[in-house]
């Protein structure tokens, strides 16, 4: 695949930006998150790693060839819809001047929760829009937390501490979902800071499906390949491709999930 950087680092927050965060918490204190945000100053700068599989559908045309041209994505509690709205929201990815309809996928518990909140006041400096969130909770009480920002959890998939790895198979069953219901899929794991806004350069590889970070595991294929698939970062198309995929992959996944999601995802790709 083609490697492309995507993001800048920066060294310090604004003022404004500290002021934008405490007026989302309401309920955290402000010293506790102060002290979040120096721990998550320095980040690393990933790498785009484009896995370029032509999506063909069923009519032999691009998903977004059908699409109305002012589809966008809307979140609602009780289910994923489409709304034909026009949006000046500069996040997502436009196709011959279609924006595709996609979710921002964010699994999380209760202890996550800080790490959550940090994500989120990156997000907002690239991504305006709310609506585009779909979160995954592990347990009850993060949906409570959300309510503080006037969020709330997508679905709820209870996940004892005992038990961590089931953390896979619910997540990549809502991929599955999301994926069936039409939209694309971005995982962005709660530590994967948005530095910069990545939407323009995923833009610029309309022939690729897969749009990840770089990652090492499993390393059988990054010692092969220079590189694997990092599942904490990766843009997903919807097509039929990905949707028989993901329903080859999630019974492996639930089979075994300890070996986590990547290398399935991974040894997939390299054996289609």
């Amino acid at each position: 695949g083609e490697l492309i950087s995507f993001c800048i680092v920066e060294s310090k927050l604004t003022d404004s930006l500290l002021r934008d965060v405490i007026n989302l918490l309401n309920a955290v204190s402000v010293e506790r998150y102060c002290m979040l945000m120096r721990c998550f100053v320095w980040v690393l700068c990933p790498l785009i790693l484009c896995v370029r599989i032509r999506c063909v559908e069923a009519t032999n045309a691009s998903a977004a060839t059908h699409r109305p041209k002012q589809l966008v994505s809307h979140y609602h509690r009780h289910g994923l819809t489409h709304n034909n709205v026009t949006s000046s929201d500069s996040c997502g990815v436009f196709e011959g001047g279609v924006k595709r309809p996609f979710k921002i996928l964010m699994a999380f518990g209760e202890s996550y929760f800080p790490v959550f909140l940090n994500w989120l006041l990156f997000y907002r400096r690239s991504c305006s829009d709310l609506s585009h969130l779909y979160t995954l909770c592990f347990d009850h009480k993060t949906d409570v937390l959300l309510s503080k920002l006037g969020l709330n959890c997508s679905f709820v998939h209870p996940i004892s501490t005992a038990n961590p790895s089931q953390v896979w198979p619910a997540r990549n069953l809502e991929v599955k979902k999301i994926l069936q219901a039409g939209f694309d899929v971005f995982e962005s794991d709660a530590d994967a800071l948005w530095l910069k806004n990545p939407f323009p350069l995923i833009a610029k590889h309309p022939e690729s499906v897969f749009i990840a970070s770089r990652g090492s595991h499993p390393p059988e294929i990054s010692k092969k390949y220079g590189a694997s698939i990092c599942m904490g970062f990766v843009y997903i198309k919807t097509c039929d491709f990905t949707k028989h995929m993901w329903e080859h992959l999630l019974p492996k996944i639930e089979a075994n999930p300890s070996n986590g999601d990547q290398k399935p995802v991974n040894l997939s790709l390299i054996h289609i």
